[in-house]
């Protein structure tokens, strides 16, 4: 038996460059996470000097249960 757990990492930064979020992925990767969906960029002006970008992307991370947490 199995489970598991999905979950959103929301990145929002200043410039459009996707290097922390790719970072996040590489690490969550070598986990054993897995990146099943990664959502369009998008971008928001926040004032007139200040605008920025968000990076998403959920995973899933599945595991075998323990004896005792098996109902």
């Amino acid at each position: 038996r199995a489970a598991g757990y999905y979950f959103q990492v929301d990145i929002w930064q200043k410039t459009g460059l996707l290097t922390l979020g790719n970072k996040i992925k590489k690490l969550l990767k070598q986990n054993d996470f897995s990146c099943v969906d990664f959502l369009e960029a998008h971008t928001e002006k926040v004032s007139d000097n200040v605008t920025l970008y968000r990076d998403a992307r959920r995973y899933f991370y599945a595991y075998e249960l323990k004896e005792e947490e098996i109902y």
